[in-house]
């Protein structure tokens, strides 16, 4: 709501990262969990993924995320970006997404 109060005069749709930076960041941090290797994490690994409850909630399929899987593996772009950019999800619905990804791993390293 606070962004939102923000930049309610420029209306914003999609904003596209330009970077690698939002990728790294989560690969750092999932690099340094399974580094860590506690039992609190061998628990959270049990849990589904963002993109599998992503799946699980129905807002995708799992034909489109394996087809989404593929085509950021192959041309090295973000997923949520390929979820836009086929129209999986809408951009409430990434942002969601991209936000339970964040809470996720925030939660395993506290668990650290």
């Amino acid at each position: 709501e606070i962004i939102k109060e923000k930049i309610k005069d420029l209306d914003p749709k999609f904003i596209p990262i330009e970077t690698n930076d939002f990728e790294s960041l989560i690969a750092y941090i999932e690099d340094y969990i399974q580094a860590s290797n506690t039992t609190n994490n061998e628990s959270l690994n049990d849990e589904p993924t963002a993109e599998e409850m992503l799946v699980g909630i129905g807002w995708i399929t799992k034909d489109q995320l394996d087809e989404c899987l593929l085509e950021s593996d192959e041309k090295k772009i973000p997923l949520d970006a390929v979820f836009y950019s086929k129209e999986y999800l809408s951009y409430e619905r990434i942002v969601s997404y991209l936000k339970n990804t964040l809470v996720r791993l925030f939660q395993k390293l506290i668990l650290l």
